[in-house]
């Protein structure tokens, strides 16, 4: 068991080590076309804290996912990524844009696939695929 906890501990330095580094190259100021900047993003719910101080970055061409244990903050963190929480701190920028003062842009870029299948029964396949066309803004000539 002694083992178990120390290796977990030598864990956590390099995640430390490995997230210093990127808190410094953040600091440093990153291209403003970098496709996604998530600067000290937090949410608390009064005296509880569900995602602390998380910054990190998305370089073109990277696909990225959150993985961590059931109650770590990753269904908190992506819904206060594209928007659909609002934070307790911290700001997320897509293609330059703040999610939480220009959400129409972001929008247009950045989607969520939530844990489990968004479907409404009374609706069609093709009135589901109408409605989420027309959230996403495509035009009604395009339909």
């Amino acid at each position: 068991m002694k083992d178990s906890v120390r290796t977990r501990a030598l864990l956590m330095d390099s995640m430390d080590e490995d997230v210093e580094a990127e808190r410094r190259l953040m600091a440093q100021g990153l291209d403003p076309s970098t496709p996604m900047m998530v600067c000290n993003l937090e949410k608390n719910y009064r005296r509880f804290c569900a995602v602390r101080d998380i910054s990190f970055h998305i370089e073109k061409g990277v696909c990225m996912a959150l993985l961590g244990p059931n109650g770590a903050g990753k269904t908190t963190a992506m819904s206060m990524i594209t928007g659909v929480l609002g934070t307790s701190g911290g700001t997320t920028l897509v293609r330059g844009y703040d999610v939480q003062k220009q959400p129409d842009e972001v929008h247009k870029d950045i989607g969520l696939c939530p844990q489990h299948d968004v479907f409404f029964p009374s609706l069609s396949v093709r009135d589901h695929l109408l409605c989420f066309a027309r959230i996403r803004g495509v035009p009604r000539s395009e339909e």
